[in-house]
């Protein structure tokens, strides 16, 4: 995926200005069962677009180690109904950049920085913390939810109406020391992807650009790609001007909603990337809250 981003633009996190960011501070198990528990377990197993209940994965209840969300641990998730069922997280790729670009991987914030509103002056799409995701180097980001009815994870649950959010999705053209420099940019690419029961591959759509960054260019239409890792979406570099530092005009992003509709999917699979080696300052985006109905 890295060289197909490559190939587009060179993308990186925005650099930094006097010594801060432009940017805001930003898989299936065999099941057997007794009869008598798959009974009990029938009606989480049963749920369609129809009957089942909504309920909002808070990356605020992530098991977490030194800061960052530990893979394969379990998420639970409170339903309308008031019964959890749960998501597993794993990162079956992790190439994280070091340094400053890679202080807050992983981490669960409102920005790239882990903590404030930031430039854009843009809360999350939940209003709450998210899943942040930095930049990559040579590889990468993969993060992957198997959903289950329950903390053992040896009941395979199938979910419906599953909304991703991905906060802060942008592309912006670079500067460093004040000076414009035209070879430079950021570009990030997302790729959102389900797995049904039956083992299809399905993708997401894209639905919506909330927060739109001020560059006018900031438009859900303006989005190019599929959704999938060989044709991911991204914004053109094109995009972008050539104004003075400081400005916001030399960005363009938001936060881009994702859905997959009435399918139901026993898991999701996103991927997030970006090209540019070089830049150390305080990059990246954010898994937002993601909504299912189970």
């Amino acid at each position: 995926m890295v060289n197909a981003l490559r190939d587009r633009t060179t993308e990186s996190s925005e650099p930094t200005h006097a010594g801060i960011s432009r940017r805001k501070v930003m898989a299936g198990t065999a099941w057997a069962v007794p009869t008598i528990i798959l009974a009990s377990a029938a009606p989480a197993f049963a749920a369609s677009p129809d009957s089942c209940t909504t309920g909002t994965l808070d990356w605020d209840r992530a098991p977490r180690s030194g800061g960052k969300v530990v893979s394969g641990s379990m998420v639970p998730i409170t339903l309308a109904n008031g019964s959890t069922v749960y998501a597993r997280v794993t990162f079956p790729t992790d190439g994280t950049a070091t340094g400053s670009t890679g202080t807050y991987h992983r981490t669960v914030g409102k920005t790239a920085w882990g903590t404030a509103v930031g430039t854009y002056g843009m809360t999350t799409t939940s209003g709450s913390n998210s899943l942040v995701l930095n930049q990559m180097t040579t590889s990468t980001t993969t993060v992957k939810l198997d959903f289950f009815s329950n903390s053992s994870a040896t009941q395979p649950l199938t979910v419906f109406n599953v909304r991703v959010p991905l906060d802060d999705f942008s592309t912006a053209r670079s500067w460093r020391l004040g000076s414009v420099r035209n070879n430079y940019s950021y570009q990030e690419a997302w790729s959102v992807q389900g797995t049904t029961s039956n083992g299809s591959t399905v993708t997401a759509t894209k639905t919506s650009l909330t927060s739109p960054y001020g560059n006018r260019n900031s438009t859900l239409a303006n989005i190019r790609g599929s959704g999938t890792p060989s044709d991911p979406w991204y914004f053109p570099y094109s995009l972008t001007s050539e104004s003075a530092f400081g400005t916001t005009s030399n960005s363009v992003g938001g936060n881009f909603q994702t859905s997959f509709g009435t399918t139901g999917l026993r898991s999701i699979t996103v991927t997030y990337g970006g090209n540019e080696p070089t830049f150390s300052g305080g990059q990246g985006s954010a898994l937002g809250d993601i909504t299912i109905c189970a």
